[in-house]
């Protein structure tokens, strides 16, 4: 199993029925902390640390040499890499970064001749080819994260009174279910969807009528043909109750989920 997802994959492990992921909300969760963008790295670095100048006494930024390694097949992060997830821009320049550890970096194309460095005013271990030019094409997230973030996206989204109330309808069905396996004469069947329909009836549910009804005739009747269930369901809803063709109306949307059949269920869909 890959440690590492590209862009891709990240965007189609994070998309289902509800949301289609893009760069842009990528960047947004890379904001939030929940995805660090990453690009893969196998030339030299160097820790950047604060060095005191003896002439001013004043601190500043540079690179010690006795940290230079080669960082072979590591990964690197940069705030710049937010402008390739913002189409903002194709292609960043990238001279410093941060490693997965949190120190930042000097990026090297060479690794350092110590003895040059100490003893030769007129060496520089810095060359034109320190710069790495990145792409999309080149980004990375780790996989720990985005499993994570569908994991904890997961428990939010079943702790809505939402999907509360779906799962109040389905545990409904799911009973009576079980008591129409528990009888084999067609009489009782009858009765209890009788009872179900009856909107004369004082404990009459049209959510759970509706429900039934919609799911008989899309897969009883055969009404489902060749379409999907979330297209045929919202036609359906349309048709035959008053909430209207808003899909993302929560009472579509209700009884769109709670009469999807098992195998139609999404891969981050609990059974």
């Amino acid at each position: 199993m890959l440690d590492y997802y590209t862009l891709q994959k990240t965007i189609s492990e994070l998309s289902n029925d509800e949301h289609e992921y893009t760069a842009k909300d990528i960047a947004t969760l890379c904001r939030q902390g929940k995805l660090t963008p990453l690009f893969s790295y196998n030339r030299y670095i160097a820790h950047i640390t604060p060095i005191m100048d003896t002439r001013t006494g004043k601190d500043y930024e540079g690179f010690e040499p006795a940290t230079m390694k080669l960082f072979n097949d590591g990964y690197l992060t940069n705030r710049k890499l937010l402008d390739l997830l913002d189409g903002y821009s194709d292609s960043v320049a990238i001279g410093h970064a941060r490693d997965e550890m949190g120190y930042e970096c000097e990026l090297y194309y060479n690794a350092i001749n110590i003895y040059r460095y100490f003893n030769d005013e007129n060496y520089s271990p810095y060359s034109d080819n320190d710069i790495l030019t990145v792409t999309k094409e080149h980004l990375s997230f780790k996989r720990e994260q985005v499993q994570s973030y569908i994991a904890s996206r997961q428990n939010n989204e079943q702790n809505t009174p939402e999907q509360q109330e779906i799962a109040k309808l389905k545990k409904e069905i799911a009973d009576l279910q079980k008591q129409l396996e528990e009888r084999n004469d067609t009489p009782a069947y009858d009765t209890l969807l009788t009872a179900i329909h009856d909107k004369s009836n004082e404990y009459h549910a049209p959510d759970l009528s509706h429900a039934v009804k919609l799911w008989s005739n899309l897969y009883i009747d055969g009404l489902i043909g060749t379409d999907s269930h979330s297209n045929k369901a919202d036609r359906w809803i349309n048709s035959n109750t008053s909430y209207g063709n808003n899909a993302e109306d929560s009472s579509v949307k209700r009884l769109r989920q709670v009469s999807t059949p098992l195998k139609d269920f999404g891969g981050q869909r609990k059974r």
